[in-house]
């Protein structure tokens, strides 16, 4: 719970920074990417402090990596938004950006460990 909450609280900070010191962000693609990158920096503050697990791309998309994506080792955040053209033109109007969506996938901690062994002479 405390992962999830840095990240958010992150976010927001992140996000903020950006909006308050930018003179304006512009409603274009590059002040959408912005805000993204906010949030992106975020989540590699979490992935640097191992929060956010490590591993193959299709672990986000929730199916078993092919052949070609084995042995690939990322950070397993992602995130979206729409471009300016997606966005309706009423959120645009009201200076809304909707739709910042990001995935991750927690690192998780060890809480309890099994060992057997065997000892012969």
């Amino acid at each position: 719970m405390r992962t999830v909450d840095f990240i958010e609280a992150r976010c927001k900070e992140n996000v903020f920074v950006r909006l308050v010191n930018a003179a304006k962000i512009p409603f274009t693609n590059e002040g959408i990417n912005m805000i993204v990158d906010g949030v992106t920096e975020a989540l590699q503050t979490a992935f640097n402090q191992g929060a956010i697990a490590n591993g193959s791309p299709a672990e986000l998309e929730g199916r078993t990596p092919d052949p070609d994506e084995e042995g690939l080792n990322v950070p397993l955040f992602e995130v979206t938004a729409p471009t300016r053209a997606e966005v309706p033109l009423n959120d645009r109007a009201n200076r809304t950006l909707p739709d910042v969506n990001f995935v991750a996938i927690l690192a998780g901690a060890v809480h309890k460990v099994r060992i057997n062994g065997i000892v012969r002479v």
